[in-house]
């Protein structure tokens, strides 16, 4: 199934502002891979394509990044995104919320972490349940 042919949703214009990739070594050269995808457009960051072929995830030292177009510069960017699977997909449903305008955009520094308060903490908490859970986890 080609992503590019399913247009009806905000949702699947949203897949394909945010594109998760793989740093890791191949064949002696270190470089990135595309990560699979699910029937329904999402990433599958447990599986990694190289040359066509769909390989296992791990490989010493690789990092999972996200990559996508910053909307008021119009520049690509790249950043890192985790080492695990799961983490990449959280970071990937994050930044395509973020994108898609579902969900505030929250980057913190360093100095924000060591002085932060309990009720920051608890508002990036809860931006980051909202943009990894599902509506039936916010009701609960």
């Amino acid at each position: 199934m080609n992503l590019e042919q399913i247009d009806s949703t905000a949702d699947s214009k949203a897949t394909r502002k945010v594109r998760l990739t793989q740093y890791r070594k191949n064949t002696g050269r270190w470089q990135f891979f595309a990560v699979a995808r699910n029937e329904d457009g999402k990433p599958n960051p447990e599986r990694i394509i190289i040359a066509r072929k769909p390989v296992n995830w791990q490989s010493p030292g690789a990092k999972f990044y996200l990559d996508w177009t910053d909307p008021e510069s119009g520049k690509r960017i790249r950043k890192i995104a985790a080492v695990a699977p799961r983490e990449a997909r959280d970071a990937w449903n994050r930044k395509s919320k973020v994108l898609a305008g579902e969900l505030e955009q929250y980057e913190s520094t360093q100095s924000e972490v060591e002085n932060r308060t309990i009720d920051d903490a608890i508002e990036k908490f809860l931006i980051e349940v909202k943009a990894t859970k599902g509506a039936a986890t916010l009701v609960a």
